[in-house]
């Protein structure tokens, strides 16, 4: 096995690891997609140039591979981010349950530091 089909086997194991994502195993998966992340990348720096035809027609399907695969890491992202927001908003509005009363921002006053 060359080098260039190493890349593409991480890239569908990449792949496979986006697919089957749920949130309780979020943690562990995004652990595994980062270890193949980078053994990926090291790969890819090895890959040096004249490609030979082959090798030209599977960079072609990696870069489809690819396209694939930053489409789900950006979906994961979007995922996360709004989870980080939903937990803010719960914890503002657990906040404001637990004490009414708090004062979270002082509009519209004036404080005169002459004496």
């Amino acid at each position: 096995m060359d080098l260039i089909d190493k890349v593409i086997a991480i890239t569908e194991a990449l792949l496979m690891a986006t697919n089957s994502m749920n949130k309780k195993e979020r943690d562990d998966k995004i652990k595994q997609i980062d270890e193949l992340l980078i053994e990926r990348e090291r790969l890819i720096k090895q890959l040096k140039p004249p490609y030979s035809d082959a090798e030209k027609e599977k960079g072609r399907h990696l870069m489809e591979l690819n396209q694939k695969l930053e489409m789900k890491l950006e979906q994961i992202q979007r995922e996360i981010k709004q989870d980080l927001l939903q937990l803010k908003s719960t914890k503002n509005s657990t906040n404001k349950y637990t004490n009414p009363y708090q004062v979270d921002t002082i509009d519209g006053m004036f404080y005169d530091k002459r004496k």
